[in-house]
């Protein structure tokens, strides 16, 4: 084989290096936010439940 030939077959290599790692960073940022928001969610939904418990304390308290 020339050199020419194998130059480009390790330009090739490198670039499917290259992407594989893109996509695990892509991946990587994908799950993360994913996390965020579900973890944002579940806030919301402790913040609301705290919410009912003092409201229903309040009218107990009232009654």
């Amino acid at each position: 084989m020339r050199p020419h030939t194998l130059y480009v077959i390790e330009m090739i290599f490198k670039m499917i290096i290259a992407l594989i790692v893109i996509a695990f960073i892509i991946h990587y940022l994908i799950t993360e936010y994913k996390l965020n928001s579900y973890r944002e969610e579940l806030k919301k939904k402790v913040d609301t439940k705290e919410r009912i418990k003092k409201m229903n304390k309040e009218s107990n308290k009232k009654c």
